[in-house]
């Protein structure tokens, strides 16, 4: 698209290689020979140094069509703004070169183990939805408004969280990514396990589980679910669900599905022979 559009591609790849085991980085500028690529990198990611302020651009140019204009305008730009200072400038080919690789390999594996860790912890948090992520140092959680109609949007779940449990979150808002919430991975375990279990309480004292069907509603209403399905009426209690809280619910409404089922059967053979009687 960007070839056929003649459109020049900035690739934001501060997360070079910062991958999983298992799971490989494509730089942008692998993908193609004839569209020019500005790929912004730095050291704020990769080597845990976020304030240094030192970053880069590569510029992956085949055909030249940066030749003049661009590459004019990213030097005036390099020499005009406040960048990092001159003694982490000198320092950076240093760093590139001889930092070693078992520094990313043990950030990346303690990274991944945060990330398993909030996966399973989070999961079997009713309303929440992790997304298991391949690389990075952040987990994407999907929120389940429907289950929080006392929250019109992400910002004020992450508002109520923070001044309830003292757990901050970023929004989805502020990536155009409504109804998620961002965690971050690089807390110590101990510490990212406590959020996750302040989540888990939060998350049960406020959420409400509209009943799919009337008959299911009545049931939870008269307790006959209250065993299985662990809630009052319109919201959960203290976390009496397992991690399979979800296939409880489906069960019930199976059950409360074939129990309607039958009642209208039993209506109609009755009409049926009503019928016949008259």
């Amino acid at each position: 698209v960007a070839e056929m559009y003649k459109v020049p591609i900035i690739a934001d790849e501060i997360y070079d290689n910062f991958v999983f085991p298992g799971q490989t980085y494509v730089p942008i500028a692998s993908l193609t020979t004839t569209v020019p690529v500005l790929s912004c990198g730095g050291l704020t990611k990769r080597f845990l140094v976020p304030g240094w302020r030192l970053g880069w651009i590569v510029i992956y140019d085949r055909n030249n069509v940066f030749a003049e204009e661009v590459r004019k305008g990213l030097l005036c730009m390099s020499q005009r703004i406040i960048g990092s200072n001159t003694l982490i400038q000198g320092a950076l080919p240093t760093i590139l070169k001889n930092t070693p690789q078992s520094f990313f390999d043990d950030t990346i594996n303690f990274v991944k183990r945060n990330a398993e860790t909030a996966f399973t912890k989070l999961k079997a948090v009713p309303g929440l939805m992790p997304v298991m992520p391949q690389g990075a140092m952040y987990m994407m959680v999907r929120v389940d408004m429907n289950r929080f109609p006392q929250f019109h949007n992400d910002l004020e779940f992450v508002e109520r969280l923070v001044s309830e449990q003292s757990v901050f979150c970023l929004p989805g808002k502020c990536f155009n990514y409504p109804n998620y919430i961002r965690l971050v991975l690089t807390v110590p375990e101990d510490l990212l396990r406590e959020a996750c279990d302040r989540m888990l309480q939060f998350c049960s004292q406020h959420l409400v589980c509209p009943p799919p069907s009337r008959l299911v509603g009545l049931l939870v209403e008269n307790r006959s679910l209250y065993a299985t399905y662990g809630k009052k009426y319109g919201m959960f209690v203290d976390n009496p669900h397992s991690e399979n809280w979800h296939t409880t619910w489906q069960l019930a409404v199976t059950l409360a599905g074939a129990m309607r089922n039958n009642e209208q059967s039993f209506r109609t053979g009755r009409k049926m022979s009503s019928t016949r009687n008259t």
